[in-house]
């Protein structure tokens, strides 16, 4: 039984949406899946197993969950999503006894189950006569945190955002979750004999971090496959040199694959006008908007945040200028060593053979070219403020 548990920003939908196309072949090729997102059809029977697929997998994870893991979920994003309902779990054992009679292997991808708990539930409520292999796919840190940031900053609430007093650029998510690496005052490298420094990264997702929870648990402590996400196609990968005997549904994707069929890619457009929105208003948002009866923090909203990035984009654009000309505040010179070195020891530690041969030389160089693009910046929103430069972009809204 094979469980695909992340990490996020690594594919994960892709697979899962590949997997749900393929279904039909990897059922001949002897597989049962549990995709998340994938529910009946309005008018249809509500049976969770519909031949090879478990229909509502998307509901299975909380059932593998401590108490404690699905109160923090429901108590942050919504009560339903930390519920393990009655029948799931009657209906997830019938899946597994439907599979094993038919002599069928399954995969389960599912992000949800990279939160913790999750491989303490895994281990005691899945029967020991299942040979247990967990997934997770790797991404190089710094690679991951810049999708992984595109991410929370279209999840990032008005509460959130006042809680960091409108300080949402990727550098400042980056200083946030790497705060004590940073603050460390050792010097680190991924040639110490000691990687011990990579546990000062405040974050969860991460494949280290995943990978960590699950090899902690006995029944997973040899059976964690790290799959590359740099090194071929995520689903390919999964396929022909992971899963055993998917043979059609290896050579289906490789003929994909050879007639150039991609599957669609999350968008991770700028969000730097939003940033500059934001960390504007909560700096001194005299220099937008008129105050009104119950101040002009009352105004607060996305909505709002939207409209002022859209205008200055406009703004910008009708001077012929783009959001690459304004200035900008990078990560120091030293952050920006640690933020490397951190990437590289996380590799170094999860696929020491690939790091030896080419992946250190490489990811060096991606780096490198990284930061000559200036992706380890933001717009430096109190420069912009205060020169008269820029002061064009602060023009009353409703202003010429």
């Amino acid at each position: 039984l094979y469980v695909h548990a992340g990490s996020p920003e690594t594919g994960m939908t892709s697979v899962q949406d590949s997997m749900f196309m393929d279904k039909d072949i990897l059922w001949k090729d002897g597989f049962f899946i549990a995709v998340p997102g994938r529910v009946h059809e309005q008018g249809t029977n509500n049976d969770y197993i519909v031949d090879n697929l478990f229909v509502k997998s998307d509901e299975l994870a909380p059932c593998f969950w401590s108490e404690e893991q699905r109160n923090i979920v429901g108590a942050s994003i919504d009560p339903s999503e930390g519920t393990c309902h009655n029948d799931m779990l009657p209906m997830f054992h019938k899946f597994l006894e439907q599979a094993h009679r038919n002599n069928s292997q399954i995969i389960i991808s599912d992000e949800w189950l990279n939160r913790e708990s999750s491989e303490t539930g895994l281990s005691k409520l899945i029967d020991e006569t299942w040979d247990l292999r967990i997934v997770i796919y790797y991404r190089r840190f710094y690679d991951w945190m810049r999708s992984a940031y595109f991410r929370w900053s279209r999840d990032t609430g008005l509460d959130i955002m006042a809680a960091m007093d409108g300080k949402i650029r990727f550098i400042d998510f980056v200083r946030d979750i790497c705060a004590r690496l940073f603050a460390s005052e050792l010097s680190h490298s991924p040639d110490d004999e000691d990687l011990s420094f990579v546990d000062l990264i405040d974050v969860a997702e991460y494949t280290y971090h995943i990978r960590k929870r699950y090899t902690a648990e006995y029944r997973f402590d040899q059976d964690v496959n790290i799959v590359n996400f740099h090194y071929g196609n995520v689903v390919e990968s999964l396929y022909c040199n992971v899963l055993d005997e998917a043979e059609e549904a290896c050579k289906r994707e490789q003929n994909r694959n050879a007639d150039g069929i991609k599957g669609s890619a999350r968008d991770e457009s700028s969000t730097s006008y939003h940033e500059l929105a934001a960390g504007v208003f909560w700096l001194d948002n005299s220099v937008l908007l008129h105050e009104t009866k119950d101040g002009a923090d009352s105004l607060a909203s996305e909505k709002l945040f939207d409209d002022l990035a859209t205008t200055f984009k406009q703004r910008m654009k009708n001077r012929g200028l783009s959001e690459k000309d304004l200035p900008k505040e990078c990560l120091s010179d030293r952050e920006m060593s640690l933020f490397l070195d951190v990437s590289l020891a996380y590799e170094k530690i999860m696929l020491l053979e690939y790091y030896d041969d080419v992946g250190e030389e490489l990811m060096r160089k991606d780096f490198a070219m990284r930061q000559r693009m200036g992706e380890f910046c933001s717009i430096d929103v109190k420069e912009t403020m205060n020169s008269d430069e820029w002061s064009f972009l602060f023009v009353k809204i409703g202003s010429r």
